[in-house]
């Protein structure tokens, strides 16, 4: 019966005692590991220079999956995944691998959409002096906005120092502001600084605008490198001149029998017939100088 009592106690000591080898055995196996490690990290620095000068060695794994590590890929393991370590076992950099249907694909999509870009930059204009015209009318409009906002930025500046001095002027008196001076004051204030914020955007719009321009430009220079001092184009450029000047011309006069038939109707009494006649007349040279200028844009840009 003795003996029946200590068996549990002597199977369990003899459990323990297996648990405390295993776990030496662990921590033997993680040291040999380590130091197995890091002998290979002196001898590769050690044997390979380049390994050494540069500080790092590469890590793959090859098709059946063995880790090798090296001071560059070899030309068999070119395209495989990879890491870069330092001296200390740390990685610093990963490489994935190059797939040829993803990256591939990719590479694919990037140069049809740069090839629909082409065509839509050389669709839209015939000449570098065309973008040109493009980007002032572009910007055109922000500029109005910048002249009117800094109109008022000044107009608001004048007000907020006329209340300024009604300020001052019932403190030098010794008495109290008014209130509502002294929300003028705030309220110019404000106003200042939104318009401010107003004139920095549009500034940057205008500035967006001009850079997109400019890649046209470069983009377009590449692609028809000196095509402003071909004949065509040269022979075209003096030909939309002639035409644009004609428009205009026709355009004043348009424009001056448009204000007759007006002041008639204003006055009651019947449009003059040469008024008609006329009216018609110009719009229908101008409609033909509209397609004159557009035909020869379009062999400017063949």
């Amino acid at each position: 019966m003795k003996q029946l009592l200590l068996q549990p106690e002597h199977i369990k000591i003899n459990a323990l005692h297996m648990d405390d080898l295993k776990r030496r055995q662990n921590l033997f196996a993680c040291a040999s590991r380590s130091l197995l490690w890091i002998a290979c990290l002196f001898l590769i620095f050690t044997i390979s220079p380049q390994a050494s000068a540069e500080g790092k060695i590469v890590k793959w794994k090859d098709a059946n999956g063995v880790t090798h590590y090296g001071d560059k890929l070899p030309a068999d393991a070119a395209g495989r995944s990879n890491s870069e370590i330092n001296k200390t076992g740390v990685t610093v950099k990963k490489n994935e691998a190059y797939n040829e249907k993803t990256d591939s694909g990719e590479v694919e999509r990037t140069n049809t959409s740069q090839s629909r870009r082409d065509s839509a930059l050389l669709a839209s204009y015939g000449s570098i002096d065309e973008i040109d015209l493009a980007r002032d009318r572009n910007i055109k409009s922000d500029e109005l906005a910048l002249a009117n906002l800094n109109q008022r930025l000044n107009d608001t500046r004048v007000t907020l120092q006329k209340n300024i001095e009604k300020q001052e002027g019932f403190l030098k008196r010794k008495k109290p502001v008014p209130n509502n001076i002294l929300d003028d004051i705030k309220y110019n204030q404000a106003q200042i600084t939104k318009t401010q914020a107003e004139i920095t955007a549009v500034e940057k719009n205008i500035a967006v605008t001009m850079a997109r321009f400019a890649s046209y430009k470069a983009r377009y220079a590449e692609l028809k490198p000196n095509n402003d001092k071909s004949p065509v184009v040269i022979e075209g450029k003096k030909r939309l001149a002639d035409f644009e000047a004609q428009k205009a011309t026709t355009q004043t006069r348009l424009n001056g029998l448009l204000k007759e038939a007006l002041d008639a109707k204003k006055a009651g009494v019947e449009q003059p017939q040469r008024v008609s006649f006329g009216i018609q007349e110009a719009n229908e040279e101008i409609a033909r100088l509209n397609l004159e200028i557009m035909a020869t844009q379009a062999k400017m840009k063949e």
